[in-house]
């Protein structure tokens, strides 16, 4: 359970960060670069979470996920809302929470095991 967490956790973390770029960079709803303030908002809300959820996830540090998950979700939220392309961010977060609590039942289930 502790691998499909992680694979998870990753996976979400790349599609943050794909739909980051896209929206950044390469917006297929815009002609126009979505400008500098717009960028860095949108990087600290969804990519950089995002950073931290690949990074992590490898030392299973379940604090940081937590905060990633709760920091990501304005921002998610914001884009699962949208119709179109980038309400695959929503997913995204959906699949940061299931990575968390696979890893959490992980944690207590080894921790349960090690305790008798």
């Amino acid at each position: 359970m502790k691998e499909i967490s992680r694979v998870v956790g990753f996976i979400a973390g790349l599609i943050s960060m794909i739909i980051w770029g896209m929206f950044t960079f390469f917006n297929p709803y815009s002609s126009d670069f979505v400008g500098i303030g717009t960028a860095l908002l949108t990087f600290f809300l969804l990519a950089l979470p995002a950073l931290f959820i690949i990074i992590f996830i490898r030392v299973s540090n379940q604090f940081i996920m937590l905060i990633a998950v709760i920091w990501s979700l304005p921002c998610s939220l914001y884009f699962a809302l949208t119709p179109g392309f980038f309400a695959i961010a929503g997913l995204a977060w959906l699949l940061y929470l299931i990575s968390l609590i696979l890893m959490t039942l992980h944690k207590k289930k080894y921790n349960s095991v090690n305790s008798i």
